[in-house]
């Protein structure tokens, strides 16, 4: 930076030589006629066209002391800026929490903890297998299908965040004693949407075969009809009990060996990741009936582009699991 500079100002002086005037000495190098006055004068006076040596406030923080602020910050006792400072005032480096935080920013960033499913050994070679051996499906003929079980969020379990008001007043968020939950099932592919089938009652290997017998593989039949398409299910107790593969087996073609841990591999979980936030912009329910419309209303709301754009990235999640040796993707 300090050689350009000082090239500039070889090219300012050059120019008013040439041109005889500030201005369009200025006009020649796009720069302002101040920076060619000073130039100008540098060079008249004899003085060198580099920057003067700014001597400056020496570092607070020597190299030992930022490398212990990094150390002191990726632990989780003392992972914060405050308690980091106080911790370095301690030992000796008298240096105030935004010192601290702009000497270590060019290492460390703050990030929250994305949540992602444990997934053991075993299953990361699973998810390997499955990855290779269905890498050159057709995914547009495939019924991605779950469950999802939608509670109240104004649950008082859950932390509420904060928000800006006026001096003087504190704001409440209103609870219950018992939240209320709902379990839905979808099904998304290609060809469009399923409908949203709301699960009453316990689901088990016989409830799930019934529904499988009358709601679900039904749905699949409206979009695809009645032979050429895949049932995609996880690894839930009820979808792999022997009854229910049985009775699968007599009515569609099932996508075998889905791994355990793997929801980042069924696009519809971001579809219920969606809906939850697009939740959060409603009024919130304040009764079953009331979340059962805001569900349906939702779900009305997905549209066709959506869906295909989560059934285009089945390929690049199946390559991201081979790059990671069979661990969580960015989905």
């Amino acid at each position: 930076m300090k050689e350009n500079v000082e090239q500039q100002r070889l090219d300012a002086v050059m120019a008013f030589l040439q041109h005889g005037t500030y201005k369009q000495a200025a006009r020649a190098v796009s720069r302002s006629e101040k920076f060619v006055f000073g130039a100008v004068q540098k060079a008249k006076n004899g003085e060198t066209l580099r920057d003067r040596p700014r001597s400056g406030r020496p570092p607070k923080m020597t190299p030992h002391g930022k490398r212990r602020a990094m150390t002191l910050l990726k632990r989780r006792k003392t992972g914060s800026l405050r308690k980091t400072a106080s911790r370095l005032r301690t030992e000796g480096v008298d240096v105030h929490f935004t010192t601290v935080g702009r000497h270590v920013r060019s290492s460390l960033v703050f990030r929250v903890p994305r949540r992602v499913p444990i997934i053991s050994k075993k299953n990361q070679g699973r998810r390997m297998a499955f990855a290779k051996s269905h890498s050159r499906n057709k995914w547009r003929t495939t019924l991605f299908t779950d469950e999802k079980l939608f509670g109240d969020h104004l649950d008082g379990k859950k932390r509420p965040r904060g928000r800006w008001v006026p001096k003087g007043s504190t704001p409440c968020v209103h609870t219950r004693q018992k939240a209320f939950k709902l379990m839905v099932w979808g099904g998304i592919s290609w060809k469009g949407k399923t409908k949203l089938h709301f699960v009453e009652g316990k689901l088990n290997q016989w409830s799930y075969s019934d529904l499988c017998r009358t709601v679900y593989v039904p749905e699949g039949r409206k979009l695809f009809g009645r032979n050429g398409w895949t049932f995609m299910q996880d690894n839930a107790t009820p979808h792999v009990a022997l009854h229910t593969r049985r009775s699968l087996s007599k009515m569609v073609s099932v996508l075998p060996n889905w791994p355990a841990q793997s929801p980042d591999l069924n696009p519809i979980e971001n579809v219920w990741c969606w809906m939850e936030s697009e939740l959060q912009l409603l009024p919130p329910a304040t009764s079953a009936t009331m979340l059962r419309k805001h569900l349906q209303a939702v779900w009305d709301r997905l549209d066709l582009d959506r869906i295909r754009n989560l059934i285009k990235s089945v390929p690049t999640r199946l390559k991201q699991v081979i790059r990671l040796q069979g661990g969580h993707t960015n989905y």
